[in-house]
């Protein structure tokens, strides 16, 4: 490329030359502009001289008749002839796209060669200053002339160069192609010009040039050899590359492609704009992009956008356009970049749309697969949840209860074992139309799948008739269908809860609720609704942790065995001590069974507590007996235990382990209320049982509505009036009779009894009184930790009314 100072220094030269000089365009056929010298000489004005054919000047002989001979005739203004010797000098496009031409007029022959070594010396000047390789050769393509920049490029002196040819510096095949254009321009008598592949001879490299290769003629128009000039254009070729490759990528590219210039209108676009769009490029030029956009917020979404690539210098994000033929509505992925000049000057905007209304169309087909059921057509749980979830919501903000109802549909299962899966299918998708058909549209109808549906009722408390509208879901179930088979009618059965509750809960969780209640309604009788029982649910919860938390006491070791005195009352005789469970929680303290027993009883918990209950029982038993006391130990059992096959196995290993153990002095406690549920298993257990040498005692006896059977095959040794009679007996006739009813059966069954719950004095003489020596209570001793009793023995002594009470049969 042609340097500015270059440029300048050629202008300078060009206005202030004595010669005339003539700008000419770059193929030398068109006057652009003339220096005042070359006015005067030709007697035309600057005007006259603009953008004048460089022929109109020219005399065209047969002596002249190639009008780029160095050599030519020119007319005047005047239309006066003179002989002139030009020389042409093409400059690169990169600068101004012009050619110099030097012209020298020959008034007689001193002057022709005063003129001609002026010519020469601009000549060389000029050509010596411009950043370009200028030379010459003769017909055997020797060097005749180079110029500095030539010089400088073969890093060659100039005698270096002078005489060599093509061949003593580039490749064989190079050097002969070079050759071959020379020929062709001596032949032709035509200037040369093209692009060609180079190599420099100083330092291998490859390139691209531009070559101008002209013919150079002595006075008589012979070609006595050839001018050339050559200089770089591999950025050129490179940025001119790039530039083909940028508009294929436009023109074909799949993407629809805007150019928007700094004013916000289109100046361009693709084909893949008018594919997308049906707008061709004429009709969207100089328009803003806005008027293809479809939006109901036209106006704030354009905004959003413009201000967001002001900022940012991009916006992505995806629009919906209106194709001008068809009018339908295309998605299409839209991304925005602005492109700005080195100034950072914003220049103009670049905008990509990608169809993508076929993915939006199939995404939207795996959407309501995703989330409605093939059959019916129904929202199916995925869609439910969302629903439910976001009526929750509402319920929440407005404080007004939904219902969540689950259906069930009642002899479904025989209606498809008979007509098969097709009438099942059918039936289905009726009973689906009915339901839909009486909802509110506020309402939601799901399928879970199978004949299982759910309804989600927003605001329930507004409906002015709850009860109807349940009754009008059940009929809608209810309603006969006519099918290939005939007439066929199913019932449902409906369970129902609300949110909010005092708890939270997801809605996964009001589903599980709601189905809990369905099998409620089925089982009253179905085709029949029925409410879920929250607080039922909270207490089966809480004795889910207390369950969880028995199992981890058990394994911590949180769990005690307290002791409470069993005595007779009248000879102050201890005869032995019931043990009773306590649990030490980390939390709530000392708690007693009744607080968390019932939990253990639900499942095989309670056995591997009773299984540790006896066992540090019979230990400290053993312990006891080292310290001098021995007495019969209670030890209450669930009946869950006994009814392990092997209980009685697993009890003689253990007496086993502890020999200083007498079994007889083992009296293992059961309920008599959960005795009298299977008279006949509990017998069994405890008969084998009995066999080791333990005995068994009826506790709470009288609270199971006991009879004579239950005591003819019990084989207990021991009955224990329950506390709630004793407590009562001083005012309540009724449990005082219980009382004596209770001892008068013991005596004709042969039967020890204890009384607990003595809680004074007087409950001691009241029960001696009728004849119950042997109890325990609160006024006797109250339970105590094992460390405690042996002070307690030692100190122990009855009332003195008890003493003195004779002792009755």
């Amino acid at each position: 490329m042609i340097e500015s100072r270059v440029v300048e220094q050629t202008m300078d030269q060009f206005n202030s030359n004595p010669l005339m000089v003539l700008k000419l365009s770059a193929d030398g056929k068109t006057i652009l502009d003339a220096n005042q010298a070359a006015c005067d000489f030709y007697g035309y004005s600057l005007f006259q001289f603009k953008d004048m054919p460089l022929e109109q000047l020219q005399l065209k002989d047969e002596l002249h008749a190639a009008v780029d001979s160095q050599y030519q005739i020119h007319r005047m203004a005047s239309g006066k002839l003179q002989q002139v010797w030009i020389q042409k000098l093409a400059l690169p496009d990169s600068m101004e796209d012009l050619t110099l031409c030097l012209i020298q007029s020959f008034p007689n022959d001193n002057k022709i060669a005063t003129a001609m070594l002026e010519s020469r010396s601009l000549y060389r000047s000029l050509v010596n200053s411009l950043p370009i390789c200028v030379y010459r050769i003769d017909l055997k393509g020797r060097l005749t002339f180079v110029n500095k920049e030539l010089q400088k490029l073969m890093q060659l002196e100039k005698d270096d160069l002078l005489g060599k040819t093509a061949y003593d510096f580039y490749p064989q095949e190079l050097a002969c192609k070079y050759r071959r254009d020379d020929a062709r321009v001596v032949s032709s008598g035509i200037m040369f010009r093209e692009i060609e592949e180079n190599i420099n001879p100083s330092t291998g490299e490859e390139s691209y040039v531009e070559v101008i290769k002209v013919p150079v003629w002595d006075k008589q128009g012979s070609v006595i050899g050839l001018q050339g000039a050559f200089w770089d254009v591999s950025n050129r070729i490179k940025y001119e590359q790039q530039l083909k490759q940028a508009a294929a990528v436009f023109t074909h590219a799949k993407e629809a492609v805007l150019i928007v210039n700094q004013y916000g209108r289109i100046s361009d676009t693709n084909n893949a704009f008018t594919n997308i769009t049906g707008y061709r490029r004429e009709q969207v030029l100089n328009r803003f992009p806005r008027h293809i956009i479809h939006s109901d917020h036209l106006r704030d979404q354009y905004r959003e956008i413009t201000n967001h690539v002001r900022k940012k210098g991009f916006w992505h994000g995806e629009l919906e356009l209106v194709h001008r033929e068809s009018l339908d509505i295309i998605s299409v992925q839209c991304s925005v970049s602005s492109v700005e000049e080195d100034a950072s000057e914003l220049q103009s905007y670049v905008i990509l749309l990608t169809d993508i209304s076929k993915q939006k169309r199939y995404q939207k087909q795996l959407e309501h697969i995703a989330l409605y059921d093939p059959l019916t057509k129904l929202p199916n749980r995925l869609l439910l949840s969302q629903k439910l979830r976001e009526a929750m919501e509402q319920a929440e903000q407005t404080q007004n209860r939904i219902a969540v109802l689950y259906i069930d549909l009642d002899g479904f299962k025989e209606v498809n074992d008979r007509h098969g899966h097709q009438v099942g299918d059918r039936l289905l998708i009726d009973i689906a139309n009915n339901m839909t058909s009486i909802l509110d549209e506020r309402d939601t109808v799901a399928r879970l799948g199978g004949d299982e549906f759910v309804v989600v009722v927003p605001c329930f408390d507004e409906r002015s008739n709850q009860e109807q509208y349940l009754k009008s879901l059940l009929s809608a179930i209810s309603q006969p269908v006519h099918s290939s088979a005939g007439v066929i009618e199913v019932s449902g059965s409906l369970g129902m809860t609300f949110y909010p509750q005092a708890e939270q809960v997801g809605a996964d969780h009001l589903i599980r609720q709601a189905d809990v209640a369905m099998y409620q309604a089925k089982v009253q009788g179905k085709n029949r609704y029925a409410v879920f029982d929250v607080r039922k649910e909270k207490l089966q919860k809480t004795s889910q942790q207390t369950l969880a938390q028995l199992k981890v006491a058990l394994e911590q070791e949180q769990l005690l065995m307290y002791y409470q005195p069993k005595v007779n009352m009248v000879s102050g005789e201890v005869i032995g001590v019931e043990s009773l469970l306590r649990w030490q929680h980390p939390s709530l303290g000392l708690l007693t069974p009744e607080s968390f027993l019932p939990a253990a009883l639900e499942n095989s918990t309670i056995v591997d507590i009773d299984h540790w209950v006896v066992e540090t029982v019979i230990a400290q038993a053993e312990k006891w007996r080292q310290q001098g006391l021995e007495f019969q130990l209670s030890i209450n059992l669930s009946v869950r235990t006994l009814e392990v096959p092997d209980f009685s196995l697993w009890l003689g290993t253990l007496l086993k382990r502890y020999p200083k153990v007498k079994p007889s002095n083992i009296i293992l406690e059961v309920l008599e209320s959960s005795a009298v549920e299977d008279v006949d298993q509990i017998s069994l257990v405890i008969r084998a049982t009995k066999q080791l040498g333990v005995t068994f005692s009826l506790d709470d006896f009288g609270m199971g509505y006991s009879t004579l059977n239950l005591l003819k095959k019990l084989p207990a040794d021991e009955l224990k009036i329950d506390r709630s009679f004793v407590r009562d007996m001083l005012n309540d006739e009724d449990d005082l009779a219980i009382i004596k009813g209770i001892l008068g059966l013991a005596a004709a069954f042969n039967k020890k009894v204890i009384a607990e719950g003595v809680e004074s004095e007087e409950h001691g003489l009241a029960l001696l009184e009728v004849g119950c020596q042997q109890a325990q209570g609160f006024v006797i001793a109250k339970p105590m930790a094992a460390d405690e009793l042996l002070h307690w023995v030692r100190g122990w002594t009855p009332f003195t009314s008890w003493k003195k009470q004779p002792a009755l049969s």
